[in-house]
């Protein structure tokens, strides 16, 4: 995967990984326990660039 970030595919927060065009080129779908949970994965990535966050408020329609 492109700039390391192969890295990503052993963190077990991680359940999905897309390569997606826009200003960002990749997208995850984590799990996570907590907002504390949240930061110190935030924090592993960093390294990459600057992380955007998105969170899932709730469900609107499913197939």
């Amino acid at each position: 995967m492109h700039n390391g970030l192969s890295e990503i595919n052993s963190y077990p927060e991680v359940q999905e990984v897309y390569r997606i065009t826009g200003p960002s080129n990749i997208h995850m779908r984590v799990v996570l326990r907590d907002q504390l949970h949240l930061q110190q994965f935030i924090d592993k990535l960093i390294k990459y660039g600057n992380p955007t966050t998105h969170l899932i408020l709730s469900e609107i329609k499913k197939k």
